[in-house]
């Protein structure tokens, strides 16, 4: 997983996502195994397909447009594919990471702590490529 830094910011529909607290992302691959005559009684691994996952936290402001939309529209129930969502962009540290991706959880929490606070997560998995310029 790569923690980002704290100059690292992830867009949602073109519009920063405001008071984030955590921002990472995942690449896993799926190793295949194989083998032929050549490798006698050895396996071969052969990677293949990749996963992106996006993983974010931060506080809640129920004033923030971009905050407000990314939740609606993981809630909206006639909203099943990644050309149905906003494309997600990961821009900081010197590199920018674009892909099209679907929400597949999103979570809020508020401590009892006396300070009213309210926090979300949310983990975002990237369909298709995931783009490095």
């Amino acid at each position: 997983m790569a923690q980002l830094s704290r100059l690292a910011d992830l867009k949602y529909g073109g519009t920063k996502i405001g008071s984030i607290t955590s921002l990472s992302f995942s690449i896993d691959g799926n190793v295949i195994e194989t083998n032929n005559f050549d490798t006698g009684a050895f396996t071969e691994a052969i990677l293949g397909r990749r996963t992106v996952t996006i993983s974010v936290s931060g506080q809640i402001d129920r004033t923030n447009a971009v905050q407000n939309l990314l939740r609606g529209d993981y809630l909206n129930g006639a909203k099943s594919k990644a050309s149905d969502f906003s494309a997600f962009v990961i821009s900081g540290d010197g590199k920018t990471f674009t892909g099209a991706g679907i929400p597949t959880s999103y979570s809020e929490d508020r401590a009892d702590d006396g300070d009213g606070l309210t926090t979300y997560s949310c983990e975002i998995r990237i369909s298709g490529a995931w783009t490095e310029t």
